[in-house]
């Protein structure tokens, strides 16, 4: 009989000639001799793998985990079994472990986006595919036009490749970097947003739409103090709306120290949830009127208070009729 190294040898020639049912023979002696050889046992799943015994192949990986738990081959491998065995949540599981000990893995990322997707986890799998191709933009989209699930994250991955693609023929162009950190933070991964509207902005100071979106990107991740620095870059650029000043306000008033300045945000919170449920209408035409009344800018908090004024008197009126 041969020792758990001859016959581990021969498996792995046996792999080289691609002789993968005598593969399994071979390490299935190894693991006989030597039931603690995990290389082994990773080796037969692979050989495995390629006769399509994708079941198979998981168990000698869960072999060798629990022999090495920490086995990045045996864990990545597994995780792309359970993905041809639809358990998406075992490669989404796999995979995370994997990116724990390895976080720039882009491949990794990539099927773990996959597996995200396929359980229609659109807006985790849009942040792993987004951060895979950041890492490799040689990357390729891993749908198919004819069963790809979601029109929105089709689209959002296209403009993905799209201004990566542009930023690696051209580190200068602004504009790339301002659609690639839209498309994130709409899509929820506002850490990347920051990031790529940041670089936009140092491109081209005058971009008064990357403040702009920066400014939501921040907002959302309660970085109030920065928020009000890119609302007020926003208005100081171009004066826009009245829902502008608001969201520059509560930014701006969610800072301050002096609590006994503060406009009661209850208040505040109240007139923008009448604006969204009931008073659509009287919001849209109120927000007309502020900006038709509206001679000077005193700053985000005379603009707010003048707009919710008027939205306080409209609401008024209509409560008398």
């Amino acid at each position: 009989m041969k020792s758990a190294d001859e016959s581990f040898k021969e498996g792995n020639l046996k792999i080289l000639r691609k002789e993968y049912e005598g593969a399994c023979l071979s390490f299935t002696q190894t693991i006989a001799t030597d039931p603690s050889n995990s290389a082994a046992l990773i080796n037969r799943g692979y050989s495995k793998h390629m006769l399509g015994d994708y079941f198979g192949e998981i168990e000698d990986y869960t072999a060798a985990l629990a022999i090495e738990p920490d086995n990045l081959t045996a864990l990545f491998n597994r995780g792309l079994a359970m993905n041809q065995v639809s358990d998406y949540s075992g490669a989404i599981s796999d995979f995370t472990e994997v990116l724990k000990i390895t976080p720039n893995d882009a491949v990794a990322l990539y099927h773990r986006a996959f597996a995200r997707d396929r359980k229609r986890d659109f807006n985790k799998s849009m942040k792993d595919f987004s951060r895979a191709l950041e890492l490799d933009p040689a990357l390729k989209p891993f749908y198919k036009d004819d069963d790809f699930r979601s029109k929105q994250f089709r689209k959002y991955v296209l403009t993905l490749i799209e201004n990566t693609n542009a930023i690696v023929k051209n580190p200068k162009d602004y504009l790339a970097y301002y659609k690639r950190g839209e498309a994130k933070k709409y899509h929820y991964d506002t850490v990347g947003a920051i990031s790529d509207l940041t670089q936009a902005i140092k491109l081209n100071p005058e971009c008064r739409e990357a403040y702009l979106e920066r400014g939501g990107a921040r907002f959302s991740n309660r970085k109030y103090s920065a928020a009000d620095i890119d609302y007020s870059k926003v208005i100081e650029l171009n004066p826009l709306s009245t829902v502008e000043y608001i969201d520059r306000y509560i930014a701006d008033h969610k800072t301050m120290e002096n609590v006994a300045k503060m406009v009661d945000l209850a208040e505040v919170y109240a007139a923008i949830q009448a604006i969204i449920d009931k008073q659509l209408t009287v919001a849209l035409s109120g927000r007309e009127a502020v900006k038709s009344r509206m001679e000077k800018r005193k700053g985000a908090r005379a603009d707010f208070t003048n707009s919710l004024e008027i939205l306080k008197s409209q609401t008024a009126e209509e409560n008398i009729s």
